[in-house]
C-alpha cells in the first residue's frame, strides 16, 4: 500500500510527501495523519470527495491508516478534509487539500478485452515490413558491381556466384559517340584531331599570363592605396587629438599669463619655509593666492616659491638674498642719526621695501636703483643722501 502522509496543522492540512498517483487504484492508497496540539481530546474524522459528484466517503476515529475510497479516485482529482468533535459542542473543519491524479493508460481491472481485427492487421503491415527490410538488406549485401571488362557482374542465389550479365556499364566512349556523329577515321585520328597547332596554344598561353600579371599589378596597387589611405587617416586622427591637447594647455598658460599681465600676482616674504606653510594653512589665506604670486624666504639654503593655483613651486630665478633686509615697519628706528645698523643694510632694506610695495615690473627697477646706490657710496653721508633720495622716490617718504 502507497501511503499519503497528511499533516494537520490547526486548520490547514498539508500532503507532505507528494508522489504521482493514477486513476482507477482500488485498495492501494492509504492515509496516515499527524495532528497539532490543539487537536488533542477531540474526536477526529476525515471526508473524501472530488468536486464534480459531491458526494462525501467519510471515516470516523482515523488515528491509525485509513483506505482512500476507490470511488473518488478518478477524473482529475478528489480533495481530503478532516473534522474535530469535542466536548460542549466543539467542532473543528479544516481546509482541503488537493490531490491530484494521472490519467489511467490501462483501463478498468475487470473490463473484457479481446484482440480485434484492427490489432492483427496492423500486426501483420509490421511482420510484413521486416520481411520486406530483411530482403533489401540481402539484396543490399549482394550488390551487382562493375567488372574489368566494363559489364555488370549479378549474384545468383542458386549458384552463389557473381555472373557477367553481358550488360556494358561503362557507356559509349567520346570516340565512338563521334562516330555516331558521323566522324569517320581511326581513334588515333580522332585523338590527333582534337589537338590545336602549337602557335595558337602558345599564343593563347602567352596572352593569359599577360593578363593575369596585370590583373595581380593592378590589385596589390589598389591594395597599397587603401592601406596607405588608411594609415593616414589613422594619423590624421592622432594629429587632431594632440592638436586638441595642446590647445587645450595653451588655453590654460595663456589665461594664466593673463592674470599675471593684469597685475593680479602679489609677493609675498616669510623668514622661513615653516613660516611660509603654516600662514598657508591658515583659514583663508589660500584663497588670496592666484596663478604667478610669489612666496619669498629669507633663507638663503632653501628656494623661493610661486603658485600655479594649487600649490607652491620652486622660483627658476636667481634667489634675493634678504638676509640683510628690514621690514618698513622698522624704518624709523633702523634708519636714523643714531641707527648702528651698516649703511648697507639700510640701503638693502629699500629695495626690499621696493619689492613689498611694487612686485611686478617695479621690483626689477627697485633692485637697480638699490645697487645704484651701493656703487655711488663714497662716504656716509653721501650714501645716507642717496638712499633717503631712492626711498622718497619709491615710497613718497620724507626725509
Amino acid at each position: 500500500m502507497k501511503i499519503l502522509k497528511i499533516k494537520v496543522s490547526g486548520q490547514s492540512v498539508v500532503w507532505e510527501n507528494p508522489f504521482d498517483i493514477v486513476q482507477g487504484c482500488r485498495e492501494y492508497l492509504g492515509c496516515e495523519f499527524s495532528f497539532s496540539e490543539d487537536w488533542e481530546n477531540v474526536d477526529k474524522a476525515v471526508r473524501f470527495y472530488q468536486i464534480t459528484d459531491k458526494k462525501f466517503y467519510g471515516f470516523e476515529d482515523i488515528d491509525g491508516v485509513v483506505t482512500v475510497p476507490a470511488e473518488v479516485i478518478k477524473g482529475r482529482a478528489f480533495y481530503i478534509a478532516v473534522g474535530g468533535y469535542g466536548d460542549g459542542g466543539i467542532f473543528i473543519p479544516t481546509s482541503a487539500v488537493k490531490i491530484k491524479l494521472q490519467p489511467n493508460g490501462y483501463g478498468e481491472p475487470d473490463e473484457d478485452v479481446e484482440e480485434g481485427e484492427e490489432y492483427k492487421s496492423a500486426l501483420d503491415k509490421l511482420l510484413n515490413l521486416a520481411g520486406e527490410c530483411k530482403d533489401a538488406c540481402d539484396e543490399m549485401r549482394y550488390a551487382p558491381y562493375i567488372n574489368e571488362n566494363g559489364n555488370w557482374y549479378l549474384y545468383n542465389r542458386e549458384t552463389k556466384e557473381y555472373e557477367d550479365s553481358g550488360i556494358y556499364a561503362r557507356g559509349l566512349s567520346a570516340y565512338e559517340i563521334a562516330k555516331t556523329y558521323g566522324f569517320e577515321g581511326t581513334e588515333e585520328e580522332w585523338l590527333e584531331s582534337l589537338k590545336a597547332e602549337a602557335v595558337q596554344v602558345d599564343d593563347q598561353m602567352s596572352d593569359y599570363s599577360t593578363n593575369a600579371v596585370q590583373n595581380r599589378v593592378a590589385k596589390q596597387y589598389v591594395d597599397n592605396l587603401r592601406d596607405n589611405l588608411n594609415s593616414q587617416i589613422a594619423s590624421s586622427n592622432g594629429l587632431a587629438d594632440s592638436a586638441g591637447q595642446v590647445a587645450s594647455q595653451a588655453k590654460t598658460i595663456a589665461e594664466n599669463a593673463e592674470l599675471i599681465a593684469k597685475g593680479r600676482a602679489t609677493g609675498y616674504v616669510f623668514d622661513t619655509v615653516q613660516a611660509m606653510l603654516t600662514w598657508i594653512g591658515v583659514e583663508g589665506n589660500k584663497a588670496k593666492l592666484v596663478v604667478g604670486d610669489n612666496l619669498y624666504i629669507r633663507e638663503l639654503d632653501v628656494p623661493d616659491f610661486w603658485w600655479d593655483g594649487n600649490t607652491y613651486h620652486p622660483l627658476e630665478t636667481q634667489k634675493v638674498n634678504l638676509t640683510e633686509y628690514i621690514k618698513q615697519s622698522d624704518v624709523d628706528t633702523e634708519i636714523s642719526p643714531t641707527s648702528t645698523k651698516p649703511i648697507q643694510s639700510r640701503a638693502v632694506f629699500l629695495a626690499l621695501n621696493a619689492l613689498e610695495n611694487s612686485l611686478g615690473s617695479s621690483a626689477a627697477s627697485a633692485n637697480r636703483k638699490a645697487d645704484s646706490a651701493l656703487d655711488q657710496i663714497g662716504d656716509i653721508d653721501t650714501a645716507l643722501d642717496a638712499i633717503l633720495a631712492i626711498q622718497n622716490e619709491l615710497i613718497g617718504g620724507d626725509e
